[in-house]
């Protein structure tokens, strides 16, 4: 029997199991497929609250954001487990995100709670604020910097990216950026994963170095598209810059994210390193009074545990699901929205009056307490049952950026409510 079994593969599930592990318990992680976090862009966002302050919102610190978004929206997850203990367990899910993510190389930058969000420039065209990145990603602060446009590339545009770089960095954060667009002859035409594939052969790597090379003289800095090799992305990486002299900053991603895929993959690694018991799909669950004794496996066997933690995600991965109405798909645990509880009869529940906010839908996932353990009707649904990241309801990570330390939060307190 395991001390601990986690439903679901992203961060949320993947940091539950790695401090369960920690702390020295028996840990299965089930997993389907892979989740949001292969559709990361990169950027790990911890707060950002934009809209209320009477400050410049770029300017507050990420404790900051922290505390603005559990004043002012009761149901987020800061606001449940409070403020002061969502920034330590955020801190020590960094902690541990960095630990296993240190043999690929996307070891996150360095970041402080008393320091506010970094501009990262992002593929889709601006400069995103965000408390930390993988380590390819660096945020852009000033000096001379060239953009890269590889020939065919139709998935990131230079000229785009450079001119509304240098936008928000004078209307949003106050900096005169000086970032050109740099065109070069290597063949970009791929989509983003097999360009990367084939930029982890480090002749093709040493090919875009020597070009690139040849026409960066004098920059501070270079920002090259996210695909920048997968499986061997470090020593790619390296290559070229190496070969220019100065930091090469890959953008964020969009969609297909080869960070997001880089990022799942090392955290498959990090699972088994740490000997984590891999199981497959999950999809049932057995229950007893006030516990739940086992889960069904997609090949019918029975897998008990101790405690579980349930980090399935919300719409993407199937975690939450709308058909008859909007429920949590493997206990069938009713969920919450920003705005309360979600009844079949009261839409006003998933209508939002200012419409510059996402849709309340969007935000629907199950009620928790401080611990973490879902709730029904005002009681715990299960004793040995925690819940962590986006299958918890009542935030939007979209909108407050606040998705991975969300996951990162919440999987630390569920992995340590689950061993309690």
């Amino acid at each position: 029997m395991f001390d601990v079994l986690v439903i679901g593969g992203g961060l949320a599930g993947v940091t539950a199991a790695l401090e369960a592990r920690a702390c020295g318990a028996r840990v299965a992680l089930a997993q389907r497929s892979w989740g949001a976090t292969a559709m990361s862009t990169g950027a790990l966002d911890i707060a950002f609250a934009p809209g209320s302050p009477s400050e410049p919102t770029v300017a507050r610190s990420i404790e900051g954001h922290i505390y603005a978004i559990a004043a002012s929206r009761a149901r987020h997850p800061y606001a449940v487990v409070g403020s002061g203990s969502a920034l330590l367990a955020i801190a020590d899910g960094m902690k541990l995100l960095s630990s296993a993510l240190e043999p690929s190389g996307l070891t996150p930058r360095p970041w402080e709670a008393i320091q506010p969000n970094q501009p990262y420039v992002s593929s889709l065209g601006a400069l995103v604020p965000a408390a930390s990145a993988l380590a390819s990603h660096g945020p852009v602060t000033g000096g001379s910097v060239a953009c890269v446009q590889l020939a065919g590339d139709t998935h990131f545009d230079a000229k785009h990216v450079a001119k509304a770089a240098v936008h928000d960095g004078r209307t949003s954060w106050g900096r005169a950026l000086d970032i050109e667009p740099v065109m070069l002859r290597f063949d970009g035409s791929l989509p983003p994963i097999g360009l990367a594939q084939r930029l982890d052969d480090l002749g093709a790597a040493h090919e875009l170095a020597s070009e690139l090379k040849a026409v960066v003289a004098g920059v501070s800095a270079v920002i090259m598209p996210p695909v920048l090799g997968l499986a061997r992305h470090r020593e790619t990486l390296a290559t070229v810059q190496d070969a220019v002299g100065v930091p090469v900053i890959e953008a964020l991603a969009h969609l297909p994210s080869v960070p997001g895929v880089r990022l799942q993959r090392a955290l498959g690694q990090a699972l088994r390193a740490a000997g984590v018991v891999l199981v497959g799909e999950v999809v049932g669950a057995e229950t007893s009074g006030e516990r739940v004794v086992a889960v069904q496996g997609k090949g019918g066997e029975r897998l008990p545990a101790k405690a579980f933690v349930l980090a399935s995600g919300r719409f993407i991965s199937g975690g939450v699901v709308f058909d008859f109405g909007c429920r949590e798909a493997l206990f069938g645990l009713p969920t919450v929205t920003e705005l309360g509880a979600l009844e079949k009869d009261a839409p006003q529940n998933i209508v939002r009056a200012d419409p510059r906010e996402s849709h309340p839908l969007m935000t629907a996932g199950v009620q928790v307490n401080a611990s973490m353990q879902p709730i029904v009707e005002g009681r715990i649904a299960f004793a040995n049952l925690f819940a962590a990241g986006m299958v918890v309801g009542g935030f939007a990570s979209r909108f407050a950026l606040c998705a991975d330390g969300v996951a990162l939060a919440t999987g630390v307190i569920a992995a340590r409510g689950a061993l309690a």
